[in-house]
C-alpha cells in the first residue's frame, strides 16, 4: 500500500558518462535514501528491508552495504572490509549498491565526478564520502550481486588506460600522500617513446581531458592535467600557463599546481642555454640539409647527363645495328646473285659436259670409220699386191723362161732388150692403182672427220682451240702409219 504513491520516472539526458547520468538522476529523486544500480547488478529480495530495518534501529544511521556475489564470469565472494579512509584509498570503492542517505550526496562537492576521464567515478564518491561525518553499517550477508566479465568495458579500461587511476588521485591532494602523487605526476609526464611504448596520458584519455576542460573550466584539475599532456610533448610555455591556472584555482591544500608551475619555470629558464644550443644545432641542421640538397642535386644532374649519354650511346648502337642490319641484307642480297650465278655456271657446265660427251661419242665414231676404212683399203691394197707379186712372179718366171730361149737365140751376140712381159706390167698398175686408191681413202676419212668436228663446234674455232689439233695429228699419225704398211709391203 505505501508503494502505490511511487511511481517511475525516466530521465533522459544527454550522452556525457554515466556520472552526469545519475547526477541527473538523484537531483530529481525525492526520497531520502539513495541506492545506484547498474544493468550488470542485482539485489536480494529482503536486501532493503533489512536495511531500514537497521535505520529504524539507529536512525543516526547514513550508509548501509553488504557483501557480495560474483556471478557469470565468476563465482568470488567479495567480504567488503569496513569503510574507513585508509580502505578507501587502497582497496577501492564499495559495492555501487550501497544505501546512503541523499544528504551525504549533497554535502559533497561535486557528487559523482563529472570531470574525470574515463570512470572510476564512484571511487572518487566514496573519497569523498570519507570527508564527511558517517554513521555506516554492515550487513554481513551477501546480499548484493554483480556480473562479472573478463572483456567488459570496465576490464578493458583498466587495461587499455592505467593513467585513469593516478588522474583520480590527483584530486585528493589532501588525502594521499605526497610522495605517491609525485610518483603518479612522473608517469603521468612520461612522453610517448618507441613505437608500441604507451605515453604517460594515452589520446584516447587526452581527448577527454580536453572536453573536461572546456565543460569545468573553473576546475582546477583538468587545468593540471592539460599541463602534463603538454610538458609531455616539450610545450613548457603551455604547461606553465595550464599549471598557472589550475594553482589559481585550486584549494588551499592542493600544492599540485603550483610545484608543476615552480619546476616548469626552473625547466625554462635552465632551458635557455639549451635553446641557444637547440637553435645552433637547428641552424647546422639546415646547413647540413642545404649541403645535401645541393649534392642530391648534383647526383640528379649527373644521373641526368650519365642517362643522356646512355640516350646517345643507345642511338648509335641502333644506328650500327641498322647499318649491320643493311649490310646483312646486301650480304644476303650477294649471296643469292652469287647462288644463281653458280646455277648459271653449273648449268654451263653441265651443257659443256654434255657437248663434251657427244663430242667425244663423234670422235669415237670418227675413229672408228677411219680406222675401218683404214683396215679395208690396207686389206684391199695387200690383196691388190699380192696378186701384183703373184702376177710379177708368174711374169718373171716366164721372162726367165725366155731369157734362157733368148740366150740361147743370141749366144756370142751382145745382150738384148726385151719389154717385160704384158702380165707384170698389169700387177705393177694395179699396186700403183691400190695405193692411190688407199690414200684417197684416207683422206676422204680425214675429211669426213673434219666436217664432223666443225658441225659439232657450229663453225666456232675459238670454242675448242686444242681438239682439232689434236685430232688432225691423230688422223697425220694414222695415215703416217698407213704409209710407212705401204711402202713396207
Amino acid at each position: 500500500a505505501d508503494l502505490a504513491r511511487f511511481e517511475d520516472e525516466v530521465v533522459v539526458t544527454p550522452n556525457r558518462g554515466v556520472a552526469h547520468a545519475r547526477n541527473a538522476g538523484i537531483r530529481r529523486a525525492r526520497g531520502d535514501w539513495i541506492m545506484c544500480l547498474d544493468g550488470d547488478d542485482t539485489v536480494s529480495d529482503s536486501y532493503l528491508m533489512r536495511a531500514m530495518e537497521q535505520v529504524a534501529l539507529v536512525p543516526r544511521t547514513n550508509l548501509v552495504y553488504a557483501n557480495q556475489q560474483f556471478f557469470d564470469g565468476s563465482r568470488w565472494q567479495w567480504t567488503v572490509p569496513p569503510l574507513r579512509a585508509d580502505n578507501a584509498l587502497v582497496n577501492g570503492p564499495l559495492p555501487l549498491m550501497t544505501l546512503w542517505r541523499k544528504d551525504l550526496w549533497l554535502a559533497t562537492p561535486h557528487g559523482f565526478d563529472e570531470a574525470l576521464p574515463k570512470g572510476h567515478e564512484d571511487w572518487a564518491f566514496w573519497l569523498q564520502l570519507t570527508r564527511l561525518p558517517l554513521l555506516p553499517h554492515k550487513l554481513d550477508d551477501f546480499l548484493t550481486q554483480y556480473r562479472y566479465k573478463k572483456d567488459s568495458k570496465m576490464r578493458t579500461r583498466e587495461r587499455n588506460n592505467p593513467e585513469v587511476p593516478r588522474l583520480m588521485r590527483t584530486l585528493f591532494a589532501d588525502l594521499y600522500p605526497v610522495r605517491k602523487l609525485l610518483i603518479d605526476h612522473h608517469e603521468l609526464l612520461k612522453p610517448a617513446g618507441e613505437p608500441g611504448q604507451k605515453p604517460g596520458i594515452t589520446e584516447a584519455v587526452v581527448m577527454d581531458v580536453s572536453v573536461s576542460q572546456h565543460l569545468h573550466p573553473t576546475r582546477p584539475e583538468p587545468h593540471l592535467w592539460s599541463g602534463m599532456i603538454l610538458q609531455a610533448k616539450g610545450d613548457l610555455a603551455g604547461a606553465a600557463a595550464a599549471y598557472n591556472a589550475s594553482a589559481a584555482l585550486a584549494a588551499p591544500y592542493d600544492w599540485q599546481g603550483s610545484y608543476r608551475l615552480w619546476r616548469a619555470l626552473l625547466l625554462l629558464g635552465d632551458g635557455a642555454a639549451a635553446a641557444r644550443e637547440e637553435a645552433a644545432a637547428v641552424k647546422a641542421r639546415e646547413v647540413a640539409t642545404l649541403r645535401k640538397e645541393r649534392s642530391v642535386r648534383r647526383q640528379e644532374e649527373n644521373v641526368e647527363a650519365a642517362a643522356a649519354a646512355l640516350e646517345e650511346k643507345e642511338a648509335a648502337l641502333r644506328q650500327q645495328e641498322e647499318a649491320i642490319s643493311a649490310e646483312a641484307k646486301l650480304v644476303q642480297s650477294v649471296k643469292e646473285v652469287m647462288r644463281e650465278e653458280a646455277s648459271i655456271i653449273e648449268a654451263q657446265a653441265d651443257m659443256i659436259e654434255a657437248a663434251l660427251s657427244e663430242a667425244e661419242a663423234l670422235d669415237k665414231l670418227t675413229l672408228d670409220a677411219a680406222e675401218d676404212a683404214a683396215t679395208a683399203a690396207a686389206a684391199a691394197a695387200t690383196t691388190s699386191a699380192a696378186a701384183a707379186a703373184a702376177a710379177a712372179a708368174d711374169s718373171n718366171q716366164l721372162d726367165a723362161d725366155e731369157g734362157d730361149e733368148a740366150s740361147l737365140a743370141i749366144e756370142g751376140g751382145g745382150p738384148l732388150e726385151v719389154p717385160p712381159p704384158p702380165a707384170a706390167v698389169a700387177a705393177r698398175q694395179a699396186g700403183e692403182e691400190g695405193g692411190a686408191d688407199a690414200e684417197g681413202a684416207d683422206g676422204e676419212a680425214d675429211a669426213a672427220e673434219d666436217a664432223d668436228m666443225s658441225d659439232l663446234t657450229g663453225g666456232d674455232a675459238a670454242a675448242d682451240d686444242d681438239a682439232p689439233y689434236a685430232e688432225e695429228e691423230a688422223a697425220a699419225a694414222v695415215r703416217e702409219e698407213y704409209e710407212r704398211t705401204q711402202m713396207g709391203d
